[in-house]
């Protein structure tokens, strides 16, 4: 279930287009890879990609400095990693040079030999690359379809096209027939041209005298039978080569691209087996958020990749796994997921009042609902405990859950202090606030004494004058400007105020 970069190989052709080599501008050569590939120990096999910016052909090589490339392609299959190492791919344009006749052997030599079999061919050491624009052949007998196929060393199918062979001749005298095959040979190195696959017999030479030269660009120089050279045993089937260089105009700055393996191993995905989705909602796997994890990855019961945007089906086991920014997979997670309606939203009054002093809680708010939790705010970003204080002008939010049932929408509700026992003797309290230097004080009920805090809590020393029986002057020129507490005694209680000194 572990994810390769990329997991399969494609052989490509590059188109060549066609510019005045006045015309063409070097520098916006720039091929587009990844610069980093992550895996993860032990290793896994790896394939490379890049993409062409304005060139016609992309070279990977094995180091910065090596002169010879190892493929040309959109991909780089390097086999199995299982360390820290690096390729380099560089961006091309080329350009084909005129068309090379009479290249090869140049006819079959009649009444020689003629064979069906497949995976026969011939083996071409190329110099620099060109391409092969036609061959022929000389068929036998009935016709058919056969497959051609241009491999490299490793065997590899660089192209591959299918023809139809109209019936052959005789032995004394096959049938000429011309394969416009149009196959490119990358780079230097060595490469086999073959038969892969159909029943036409066509016609072979024996003990030809290898190599034969492709004008400057390479040689022929064996036959080639079941994946072996043969020795200059025969020549098999393709004759009168038509050939063109491949002329690389500039080639960009190598880019490398970096293969690293790491071990960092996340954590299973902390997710409940039985997971709720709340709702009639069609939910996908890209709905999921999981806390403390990476790059989430789902399969199915039997491990299939399953991707984010699949529907999530009630009852079905998904498995999840996180995938570290390393490229290190977790274990697994199996999860099941219920649907659940949503709760109703509790009743309730939108405003309600509680007593100054009375220690007032959110559970003295009046709301008809079960497994209430209470929220500071909308978003249900703070969750509140029960026994939070009630503050005065402040909307507080409440949801309920039922039985197997989600958590329900928010109801806000807005809290009101209303007056408590002791202040019925204030009632009549004036005063003038925010103040310079002198603050006045009258009452109702005669104020008996005063005492002053700052903001810390020290008490301070404050003159206070009675202009009479209901009525004080402090002066408070002595204080700096803040914020001051003032606490007011009567016989039949305190109150405390707030008193801006500017």
């Amino acid at each position: 279930m572990k994810k390769n970069y990329l997991s399969r190989i494609l052989v490509f052709i590059f188109p060549l287009v066609f510019y005045a080599q006045s015309d063409f501008d070097c520098s916006s050569l720039n091929p587009t890879v990844q610069s980093e590939v992550n895996i993860c120990k032990p290793g896994e096999n790896v394939v490379l990609e890049a993409q062409l910016n304005n060139g016609n052909r992309l070279y990977w090589y094995e180091s910065n400095t090596l002169s010879e490339p190892i493929s040309a392609n959109y991909f780089l299959d390097v086999g199995y990693i299982d360390s820290n190492v690096s390729y380099w791919v560089t961006e091309v344009f080329a350009e084909h040079g005129d068309k090379i006749k009479n290249q090869g052997v140049l006819e079959y030599i009649s009444r020689d030999r003629t064979s069906n079999q497949s995976d026969w061919g011939l083996a071409i050491q190329a110099n620099q690359p060109f391409g092969i624009i036609d061959v022929d052949i000389y068929s036998y007998d009935k016709g058919g379809e056969i497959t051609i196929e241009l491999q490299n060393e490793y065997n590899e199918v660089l192209a591959t096209k299918n023809f139809i062979i109209s019936d052959g001749g005789t032995m004394e005298s096959l049938k000429k027939q011309t394969l416009n095959l149009d196959f490119e040979i990358p780079y230097k190195g060595l490469y086999y041209l073959i038969k892969t696959n159909g029943s036409v017999s066509m016609g072979t030479t024996s003990r030809p005298a290898y190599p034969f030269v492709i004008d400057k660009l390479g040689e022929i120089v064996d036959g080639y039978q079941d994946g072996n050279l043969t020795n200059g045993k025969f020549y098999a089937f393709f004759y009168n080569w038509t050939v063109r260089p491949f002329d690389i105009i500039c080639e960009s700055d190598r880019k490398e691209i970096k293969i690293n393996v790491n071990d960092d191993y996340p954590d299973v995905p902390a997710i409940n087996s039985e997971y709720v989705l709340c709702g009639d909602a069609d939910f996908s796997l890209s709905d999921i958020q999981i806390e403390d994890t990476n790059e989430l990855q789902w399969y199915d019961e039997e491990g299939n990749d399953l991707s984010e945007d699949t529907v999530i089906e009630e009852g079905v086991v998904y498995i999840a796994a996180d995938l570290s920014v390393g490229g290190c997979l977790s274990e697994f997670a199996e999860v099941t997921f219920v649907y659940q309606d949503i709760s109703d939203t509790p009743l309730a009054e939108t405003s309600q009042t509680y007593e100054e002093g009375s220690g007032a809680d959110l559970t003295s708010l009046e709301v008809d609902g079960e497994n209430l939790r209470w929220y500071a705010d909308e978003d249900k970003e703070e969750e509140l405990p029960e026994d939070t204080l009630l503050e005065d002008n402040m909307t507080y939010y409440v949801s309920q859950t039922l039985e197997e049932h989600c958590e329900s929408d928010l109801i806000g509700i807005t809290v009101t202090e209303t007056l408590g026992v002791a202040d019925v003797y204030f009632e009549g309290l004036k005063y003038n606030n925010p103040v310079q230097d002198i603050l006045y004080l009258s009452n109702d009920i005669e104020i008996e004494s005063v005492t002053v805090y700052d903001l810390s809590g020290r008490q301070l020393s404050v003159a206070t004058d009675k202009l009479s029986s209901n009525e004080l002057r402090m002066d408070l020129s002595g204080l700096s400007a803040g914020v001051y507490f003032f606490n007011l005694h009567v016989n039949e209680g305190t109150k405390m105020i707030k008193i801006v000194k500017q």
